[in-house]
């Protein structure tokens, strides 16, 4: 679980929205002595119905101007949510998209993204934003955040 990096940001103001999905007891009950400690943390429970299906749940309870996925085997940075943020409201946009790093088992090797080195402000409408999207090698669901409005 990576609830202690979540807990330790620099940016105060945010929930988290935790969806256990048909994961074992010992991994609820985790999640519960958690939410008892902070009371940002929600928990949600539900038979396992596949990652869809849980980020819509938080989808459907989450109350904040932006919205990141993080699964629970990630790591993220202190300043994380604050970059995210930050970033989205100096920029009124509606996306933000933070650094990453993945690592490639086939290659052994360990791959880097830096948004600051390909730093873009453009506007674009939703078809052209999905056309460009899908021309990327490597896209994912966690690692930025959505306005809350374009979701």
């Amino acid at each position: 679980m990576c609830l202690g990096t979540i807990f330790k940001q620099t940016y105060p103001h945010f929930e988290v929205l935790a969806i256990n999905d048909g994961s074992t007891e010992y991994s609820l009950k985790r999640l519960k002595e958690h939410a008892t400690q902070d009371a940002r943390l929600q928990v949600f429970d539900q038979a396992q119905q596949g990652p869809a299906v849980a980020r819509n749940v938080g989808l459907d309870h989450a109350t904040g101007d932006y919205i990141t996925f993080i699964d629970a085997a990630d790591y993220v940075k202190e300043n994380y949510l604050e970059w995210l943020v930050t970033e989205c409201q100096a920029a009124t946009a509606e996306i933000a998209i933070s650094d990453y790093y993945r690592y490639k088992e086939q290659t052994n090797m360990l791959y880097s993204y830096r948004a600051k080195k390909d730093y873009q402000v453009v506007d674009l409408a939703l078809a052209e934003l999905l056309q460009r999207m899908n021309k990327l090698e490597f896209t994912t669901v966690w690692g930025e955040a959505l306005s809350k409005d374009l979701i």
